[in-house]
């Protein structure tokens, strides 16, 4: 299911249409919403992140900490970590080895994918 809500207008509105990717209803299914130049999705236990070298990949939890995260092909590579949602240590990876790959043990996990060559990472300053 995709689906392409507005993601880039107001916050929260974004944060809403954000909340409804963790309806039990959509539990075991598929879903992405799509805005221009990103794809947001949780990782449904495990899942192939396509893209190309450069992308900004971020995950977010959801809904309490997301347990287990492991990812691979990422710049900053993380094992079995736990992911809260008041830190920012999901935040703007970058895809070094398509397809990259995140697993998550426990919890909701958003998956937010910049197809963008890395023109959406933090620099520092």
């Amino acid at each position: 299911v995709a689906a392409q809500p507005g993601l880039q207008e107001l916050l929260d509105q974004t944060l809403a249409n954000v909340a409804l990717l963790a309806l039990p209803e959509l539990r075991g299914r598929q879903v992405r919403m799509l805005a221009p130049g990103q794809t947001l999705m949780l990782v449904p236990g495990a899942l192939d992140i396509p893209g190309k070298i450069g992308d900004t990949v971020s995950l977010i939890p959801l809904a309490g900490p997301a347990h287990g995260v492991t990812t691979r092909g990422l710049q900053y590579p993380l094992r079995d970590a736990t992911l809260s949602f008041e830190q920012a240590r999901g935040v703007s990876n970058v895809l070094l080895e398509p397809p990259g790959r995140v697993e998550v043990r426990d919890g909701l996990l958003l998956l937010v994918h910049h197809d963008d060559g890395g023109a959406h990472q933090w620099r520092g300053g």
